[in-house]
């Protein structure tokens, strides 16, 4: 098994001390942008960051003119 970095170890240890938050409301469909759990998530630098390093070290991002971008902004989907 590969051993994770210290910056995936962070990130997880940071994510370990998560309160109790919802996912998802009872009888209602799943939308992630109401997800209490995917907001606190993402509120914390440490997994910000190591999204972030995830899509550039991917390759889905790149750095052009000074500014980031996904490698297919424009193209028709």
């Amino acid at each position: 098994m590969k051993k994770n970095s210290k910056s995936t170890d962070v990130a997880l240890r940071r994510a370990a001390q998560m309160p109790p938050l919802t996912h998802g409301c009872s009888g209602e469909d799943f939308d992630m942008m109401k997800s209490e759990a995917a907001l606190w998530l993402s509120e914390q630098p440490e997994l910000r960051q190591k999204l972030f390093d995830w899509c550039m070290n991917g390759g889905a991002i790149v750095f052009r003119n000074g500014l980031w971008q996904g490698v297919k902004y424009g193209e028709q989907t």
